[in-house]
């Protein structure tokens, strides 16, 4: 199964709270098309990739028709395992 892969961007990263930001339009079509809960983060200054999961959704916007605010996204024990330092990192999609 194929996850999307996504070059990471340096403004997404809100470095003293250990979290990337981003808004799904950012993503492109490869995150709505996503068969899965996964997608790969690639460090493109280092040419590293790594894989993160679901973990939760924040919130239901009721002023949006009930649309969600926020996909909540953490590294794989794999990707920690290769990339220690991601240990404690957030990935927050944010509905636009």
């Amino acid at each position: 199964m194929c996850i999307p892969t996504h070059n990471i961007k340096k403004e997404w990263v809100v470095a003293d709270r250990k979290i990337f930001a981003i808004e799904v339009s950012e993503l492109g079509i490869g995150f709505y098309n996503s068969a899965t809960n996964e997608l790969k983060l690639r460090n493109p200054d280092r040419d590293t990739t790594s894989t993160w999961t679901l973990v939760n959704v924040e919130g239901i916007d009721e002023t949006k028709e009930s649309e969600l605010l926020c996909w909540n996204f953490g590294p794989t024990y794999e990707s920690i395992k290769s990339h220690p330092n991601l240990k404690g990192w957030r990935l927050k999609v944010f509905n636009d």
